[in-house]
């Protein structure tokens, strides 16, 4: 497997993204995250860098993807870490820039890794992280609001989890 890292999405062909982000989840569609992009929503005067990993199998077909961002700040995450960039700069080290696979100003839980269907997750994880690392110079790697079965496989590879409350309100057919 190899891995491609993009700054900008526009260098993913839409239909390969579409093919592997094909729920009807909002937050992970191509347009979603390019009108953020045209829209100066990100960028580097915003602090949130795209890093879309792309894994290609031996003959170059993307099997995976997941959007990441390089942080140089907390803000739009939804998942309060400042006492950890506090520590860091207590202690004499740099917090940021960070990488986090998360939807930019988005607290919802949803997929943030898009596999072909024949690619368990569980099996690209290590190639991604591996890639991410070798790639930046960052203090962490962070999932923010991903769906379980992720959160179950990067925590067999021995990611910390972090437990947390969220209050979900879910329309049950109110009409008013």
């Amino acid at each position: 497997m190899q891995t491609v890292i993009h700054s900008t999405i526009t260098t993913i062909p839409k239909a390969d993204w579409s093919r592997l982000f094909k729920s009807d989840y909002p937050f992970t569609c191509y347009d979603f995250l390019l009108a953020l992009e045209q829209g100066g929503s990100l960028g580097p005067q915003r602090g949130w860098l795209p890093q879309y990993l792309a894994v290609h199998d031996n003959s170059d077909k993307l099997i995976a993807i997941m959007p990441w961002f390089k942080k140089t700040h907390s803000y739009g995450e939804y998942l309060f870490d400042w006492a950890f960039a506090e520590a860091y700069e207590r202690y004499g080290f740099q917090y940021y820039p960070k990488l986090i696979n998360a939807i930019p100003f988005t607290p919802c839980q949803g997929p943030r890794l898009a596999t072909a269907e024949s690619v368990n997750a569980a099996d690209v994880l290590p190639v991604i992280e591996s890639a991410l690392m070798q790639e930046h110079d960052v203090s962490n790697l962070q999932c923010l609001y991903v769906e379980p079965n992720v959160s179950e496989a990067l925590a067999e590879q021995g990611w910390w989890q972090r437990f947390d409350i969220q209050f979900l309100w879910q329309n049950r057919g109110y009409s008013s």
